[in-house]
């Protein structure tokens, strides 16, 4: 057996031969690379194949020792501050002669990396020379833990048994429970019995033992999340805003998203699929992702709430308000029954739009996000917030609306790939508002065709007009007045909405009644787990 270890300054080069299942391979480490090619008898002599693989360790989540030829005993899990101990001088140290890379790699579809899929695999390698199995787990483990201090070790992950169709608990006990036990990752499961109950938990617990939050649920779910988490720090710094830096700086935990919920907005326009496996190892493997939110204030200025993917008013709040009534028996097809029966209704709502101009948000920038820290538009962004000399200057807008959606992500899913809009961005602080006139039926079914396209964009079509701002103002205007709506009270009746021909909002999936808003994005302010970089296999 062909066996080379030789040191080079600080970096190891591991050279060595290992069976997996019956084949040989060759394989190799070096700079935080491991590379394996599959040997093949020829004659007398043994030649590596051309094809090989290499996984960089940003792209690996543990390497694990197990007994060969079946022995009893389960895989061993080292500890993730030290490397390797105990397993390797217990009195059986002997027996362990194999060792699993567990690792990340990407499943492309139509080429496109935003729409990528993230897979785990793993391959053991064995050998009968236990000090050589030995010396590959200390030094893969060595090279792994400087990956580690930037993963999580503790999670408090929360399960919404009801979101969607109230399948979350099988999505966390079927894909996302195993591969934490894999990675090492110590996870507290809490499964929410109520509305509310989750925001009311991260708002009482301590949470300085804890490197992150998990969310099992939907697109309600995940905004019930960081609401609570946002609420907890402003009541404990009463003397901070929103748009503070010292505020962001202080809520740092961050936040990931495993999507079970009816659309999954939030984890598709993270990760660019709502897999629950990519979500899971996109936690796993991730580090802090600075994401914007956005504020709604009424009209005491008072904060109603924050939301992380669309406000939506006219046929997307018709949507979420009339199809209660089908909950119990539709469940999540409920959307799909009330949305084609309001499709065809085609109704039309009079608003008006008061938006901050800015010289830097320009719609004909159609540059879409890359979701990492090295984003041209973020950066520029971030630049451009230290100029605090600017003018502000307004401009209204008024019309006969079939739908108004202010995005603050792009708001993509599996039946809109693109999503309501491709070039917003995730963190540069601005709202894109997605304007639909009412016109005719001909035009909403081009309108659904454009949404339902994975390169088609819907501020394109003659009839939507897409705005980009930092800040508006939205009022509700009645029905076939010209004076404005005034009453403000969130409280209003469904009925009372429908009688006097207002819609409602959709915020995040859920209803919001206020017919005056205002809107404010916060660059940055909240923290997500997000994979900075593809797996390069």
């Amino acid at each position: 057996m062909e066996q080379r270890s030789k040191q080079t300054g600080d970096d190891e080069v591991l050279l060595n031969i290992f069976n997996v299942g019956r084949k040989r391979f060759k394989v190799y480490f070096h700079q935080n690379v491991v590379k394996w090619q599959r040997l093949e008898a020829r004659g007398n002599a043994e030649n590596t194949e051309k094809k090989s693989t290499s996984i960089s360790m940003n792209d690996i989540i543990n390497v694990t020792l197990k007994p060969s030829n079946g022995s009893s005993g389960a895989q061993i899990h080292p500890s993730l501050d030290i490397g390797s101990p105990s397993a390797l001088t217990s009195p059986t140290a002997s027996d362990f002669k194999t060792f699993t890379i567990h690792y990340v790699t990407e499943l492309r579809r139509h080429g496109k990396r935003d729409t990528a899929e993230l897979k785990h695999n793993s391959i053991s390698f064995c050998s009968s020379d236990f000090s050589l199995v030995r010396h590959w787990f200390l030094a893969l483990h060595e090279s792994l833990r400087v990956f580690r201090e930037t993963r999580p070790k503790n999670l408090l992950l929360f399960v919404n048994p009801y979101s969607g169709k109230r399948n979350a608990l099988i999505v966390y006990e079927k894909y996302a429970k195993p591969l934490f036990q894999i990675a090492n990752v110590n996870v507290t499961c809490i499964i929410s019995q109520r509305a509310e109950q989750i925001s009311d938990i991260i708002m009482e617990q301590e949470l300085e033992r804890y490197d992150g939050l998990v969310i099992v649920g939907g697109d309600g779910t995940f905004s019930e999340a960081f609401n609570g988490l946002i609420r907890k720090y402003l009541n404990q710094n009463l003397h901070l805003r929103l748009d503070d830096e010292a505020f962001s700086r202080i809520c740092d935990i961050p936040i990931g998203i495993i999507g079970s919920g009816s659309t999954d907005c939030v984890a598709y326009s993270l990760y660019g699929s709502s897999d629950p496996t990519t979500a899971v190892l996109n936690i796993i493997l991730g580090t802090k992702y600075g994401l914007d939110l956005a504020s709604i204030r009424n009209e005491d200025d008072e904060l109603v709430k924050m939301y992380c993917s669309a406000l939506s008013y006219g046929y997307l709040g018709d949507i979420i308000r009339k199809s209660e009534k089908y909950r119990k028996w539709l469940g999540p097809r409920r959307y799909e029954f009330t949305g084609f029966k309001e499709f065809f209704k085609n109704n039309g709502y009079n608003v008006e739009i008061t938006y901050l101009m800015d010289d830097h948000a320009s719609t004909e920038d159609r540059q879409t996000c890359c979701g990492t820290t090295n984003c041209s538009r973020c950066t520029k962004v971030a630049s451009n917030d230290t100029k605090n000399d600017r003018k502000e200057q307004w401009r209204t807008i008024t019309g006969k609306f079939f739908m108004i959606s202010a995005a603050n992500i792009k708001c993509a899913c599996k039946k809109s790939p693109n999503g309501i809009s491709p070039s917003c961005h995730f963190s540069d602080g601005y709202i894109d508002i997605i304007c639909v006139r009412h016109t005719t039926i001909f035009n909403n079914i081009k309108l659904l065709l454009t949404l339902s396209k994975n390169d088609k964009d819907i501020a394109d079509l003659a009839f939507v007009e897409r705005i980009r701002t930092r800040k508006f103002k939205f009022r509700a205007l009645e029905k076939n007045r010209n004076d404005d709506f005034t009453n403000t009270n969130s409280t209003q009746t469904i009925e009372r909405s429908s009688i006097e021909g207002l819609s409602s909002f959709n915020c995040d999936g859920e209803l919001l009644l206020d017919p005056y808003v205002t809107v404010s994005g916060h660059r940055q302010i909240l923290k997500v787990f997000k994979k900075s970089t593809f797996p390069s296999v």
